[in-house]
C-alpha cells in the first residue's frame, strides 16, 4: 500500500517509486523463468525463452532504464512565472 504524501509532487514521486519497484520484481521473475527454460532445454523451451526475452524482458528493461535516468518532474504551477528583466 502506498504511503500518504504531503504534496502532489511527493505523492507522484512515491507512486513512481512504487511502480519502479514492482516492475523490477516482474523483470527479475521474467529473467529467472527465461534462464530456467534455457537450462531445462526441452523441445520448445528455447523458443519460449526467446519469446519471453523479446516480449517481456527487453521491454521491461528499457522502461526501467528510462525510469532510473529521468528524475521525477515537479508538478506544473497553475500560475506562470514572471520573467525578470
Amino acid at each position: 500500500m502506498l504511503k500518504r504524501a504531503s504534496s502532489p509532487h511527493a505523492k507522484s514521486t512515491d507512486d513512481l517509486s512504487d511502480i519502479h519497484r514492482r516492475l523490477r520484481t516482474i523483470y527479475a521473475a521474467a529473467v529467472a523463468v527465461q534462464l530456467a527454460l534455457r537450462h531445462q532445454s526441452a523441445e520448445q523451451d528455447l523458443e519460449l525463452a526467446d519469446a519471453l526475452r523479446v516480449g517481456v524482458c527487453n521491454s521491461l528493461g528499457e522502461v526501467l532504464q528510462e525510469l532510473e535516468v529521468q528524475p521525477p518532474q515537479p508538478a506544473a504551477s497553475a500560475r506562470p512565472r514572471r520573467q525578470r528583466r
